[in-house]
């Protein structure tokens, strides 16, 4: 079951799936998939919340924070400088505003968004 999917750019897709334990990537339309989750383990890969590509990369985001790729999903690497990680906590949403990629946390009720203004290398809170 894909659970997130995105396509982007020219005949670019990527699919999330649980059950095959990570992200895959076609690049024909979805003829032929590759096996795209280096530099994420298996349990993150298997709990995708949210996916966004822009000209910067390609960021999914997992229970435990975020992640950039800057190869199309070839390769994955941590982008959660600046978040707090205390407390039980689930990030769900990324999205661009303005120039700037935004983060929506929800901490039991205590919701908070961090913000980026430089392509998700370093977080602040901005709301929360």
């Amino acid at each position: 079951m894909i659970t997130k999917g995105l396509q982007w750019p020219e005949k670019v897709i990527m699919c999330f799936l649980p059950n095959l334990n990570g992200v895959y990537k076609s690049s024909d339309n979805g003829k032929n998939w590759v096996y795209s989750s280096t530099g994420l383990n298996s349990v993150i890969s298997k709990f995708v919340s949210d996916i966004h590509a822009d000209e910067s990369g390609v960021y999914i985001v997992t229970p435990v924070g975020v992640y950039k790729s800057n190869d199309n999903g070839g390769n994955w690497r941590e982008s959660n400088n600046g978040m707090n990680f205390t407390g039980n906590k689930e990030f769900e949403r990324i999205f661009r505003l303005n120039g700037n990629l935004f983060v929506y946390e929800n901490d039991n009720g205590n919701d908070r968004i961090y913000e980026s203004t430089d392509n998700g290398d370093n977080w602040t809170k901005a709301v929360g």
